[in-house]
């Protein structure tokens, strides 16, 4: 147990968990994490990894952190996005109630600014929660209703002109046929090209 130079003891150094505390500080887990996780301040945390960790201790607990259990790794991926949710919607609030002062003084392009910045908080919010999912969506349209009453609409429209008529049909055949090719401006490209 070591003091600090007002004579307080370390409460690191007599918490029952400091061996986690170090690991945890060692492999770099951010402090409000370990503070709120094993209730001990802040800056006790700063302090004790400052004063009372030797370098050696440290590359020793940093090489033995990088076998953390997934358990460990799960819950601080939780409480992560817990916090960052938790920033985003306290920033979305903040940039509403800029766009809001800035109405009333009739500053309209930063009412426009921090409105449009509260949107973005928005988004991220929403993906974060997994109201917005990211990535490409591959749609296939020959299965959507709205593809069949089109293509319907235009072989009807043919019934005068029997010659085009064949040739369109043909031309959709040969393009709802070849599934694993794609059309790229009216061109087949792909397997069944």
């Amino acid at each position: 147990m070591r003091t600090d130079t007002r004579g307080r003891k370390c409460a690191t150094c007599e918490h029952e968990h400091r061996a986690e505390i170090e690991l945890r500080l060692a492999s770099g887990t951010p402090v409000r994490i370990i503070a709120a996780r094993y209730n001990v301040g802040k800056d006790s945390l700063f302090r004790h990894r400052k004063g009372h960790m030797a370098q050696e201790l440290i590359a020793q607990l940093q090489a033995a952190g990088r076998k953390t259990p997934r358990a460990d790794l799960d819950a601080l991926k939780r409480t992560e996005s817990e916090g960052l949710l938790a920033n985003l919607v306290h920033e979305r609030a903040r940039q509403q109630r800029i766009a809001d002062k800035a109405e009333l003084v009739d500053d309209f392009a930063n009412a426009t600014r921090a409105s449009v910045a509260a949107l973005k908080s928005s988004e991220l919010i929403a993906k974060l929660l997994g109201d917005i999912q990211t990535g490409s969506v591959t749609q296939n349209i020959l299965i959507a209703p709205e593809f069949h009453a089109f293509r319907t609409a235009v072989i009807q429209a043919l019934r005068a002109h029997p010659d085009a008529k064949r040739a369109v049909i043909a031309e959709m055949q040969r393009l709802e046929h070849s599934s694993e090719s794609e059309v790229i401006d009216g061109e087949l490209v792909g397997a069944g090209a």
